[in-house]
């Protein structure tokens, strides 16, 4: 009888442990690992701060742009830039970047003739400086001051001269590209190393009927460099004593480098960088010099401004800065294979007579004021060329 009342005393304490509730003895696991809990999805996230004021104005800027679509630029710039450009632009951006593409002077005029006619059909312009400084003063224009956003962009330090590169009083043209100009070329079969390091060499007789010059009477990298030794270096002096050699005057834009480059001729003055680049590149004999008097900074055909009346003024916004960002302007670099404005990008790519040289002398020759002043030396370099011009 004891043993009975034992074992059932027994197993009534054993169900008391094992079925009352909260008697349940824990397990090691049970008490040891940590409690895992899942982090809310990205779409829960809150921003911690508001944005800055430039980034809600560029959000705004991009929903308008978008539903716009597309902008029109006329543009004398190469296809492969072109090309570049509105590949990129597209994807960035989703939107059509359309490229109308023609020497500066002719689209200049084609712009005015729509205009003409009632017809606003282009955004912006791209071009050489005196065509967009001749626009402006068609009153077809308006400043581009306050158009950017991008801090890449407005960051003054990125900036060869340390601001946004507008050339002109109002803020209409800008100059993206800020490429040394070549005064001038020799074919190295016929010129020694050292030969010819001032722009007072070339005037020795021994080069008599060996110089050829980029037409000085139009608008061009020819005139350019009159301008530059007549109002910067030394005086029309000099061109005077260098029509006594009998130069060779050519407007031709390739076939000056390809005279130097087959030795026709030793010397070229204000030819064009780019077809000597590609001379170069080829093999030809030639060597850029650059003078120690200095040379100047040059945009090229690298100016951009807005029309006024513009179809798509928000899509050109977007495009204005992403231009200028450094996305933009590499591209515009590596494809042209000329300097931009900008001091943030690579040169390494670059040809030696592209990249702006920390020793070198340079001068500034395509502000408002200069390119005015410029105009007045048209009518005196015909007469100074005139005994040698055909």
């Amino acid at each position: 009888m004891k043993n009975y009342l034992f074992f059932l005393f027994s197993l009534i304490f054993v169900a008391s442990v094992f079925l009352i509730p909260g008697c349940t003895p824990a397990t090691p696991a049970q008490t040891s690992a940590p409690v895992q809990t899942a982090p809310p999805p990205a779409s829960d996230l809150k921003e911690t701060g508001p944005k800055p004021a430039w980034q809600v104005e560029w959000d705004k800027t991009l929903v308008t742009a978008r539903k716009e679509a597309k902008f029109v630029i006329y543009a004398n710039i190469g296809k492969e830039t072109i090309e570049a450009w509105r590949k990129a632009f597209a994807q960035k951006y989703g939107i059509e970047a359309e490229f109308v593409a023609g020497r500066s002077t002719e689209l200049a005029e084609k712009a005015l003739s729509e205009r003409r006619a009632g017809l606003f059909m282009v955004d912006a312009f791209i071009g050489g400086a005196t065509t967009s400084l001749y626009l402006k003063k068609k009153a077809v224009t308006v400043s581009g001051s306050g158009i950017f956003l991008l801090p890449e962009v407005t960051e003054p330090s990125v900036w060869w001269e340390g601001k946004i590169p507008f050339l002109d009083s109002g803020s209409h043209i800008l100059a993206f590209r800020a490429s040394p100009n070549t005064p001038f070329v020799v074919n190295t079969n016929l010129v020694k190393p050292g030969e010819v390091t001032s722009y007072k060499d070339l005037l020795n007789p021994k080069w008599k009927g060996k110089i050829i010059i980029n037409d000085p009477t139009v608008a061009g990298s020819g005139h350019d460099l009159f301008f530059l030794v007549s109002a910067n270096i030394y005086n029309l002096d000099y061109w005077k004593e260098m029509v006594k050699l009998e130069p060779v005057v050519n407007r031709d834009q390739r076939l000056p480098v390809e005279w130097v480059a087959h030795g026709k001729l030793a010397v070229g003055m204000g030819l064009k960088a780019d077809v000597i680049t590609e001379f170069e590149a080829a093999g030809a004999p030639l060597d850029s010099v650059l003078p120690r008097e200095g040379t100047y900074i040059t945009p090229g055909a690298g100016t951009f401004l807005l029309m006024d009346s513009m179809p798509h003024p928000q899509a050109t916004r977007v495009f204005a800065n992403w231009l200028l960002s450094r996305e933009g302007l590499e591209l515009m670099s590596r494809t042209q294979k000329v300097q931009s404005a900008r001091t943030d990008l690579p040169v390494d790519f670059l040809p030696k007579e592209e990249v702006r040289d920390p020793r070198g002398k340079y001068y500034s020759q395509h502000s408002e004021e200069v390119l005015l002043e410029k105009e007045k030396y048209m009518d005196i370099a015909r007469e100074i060329f005139a005994p040698v011009m055909k």
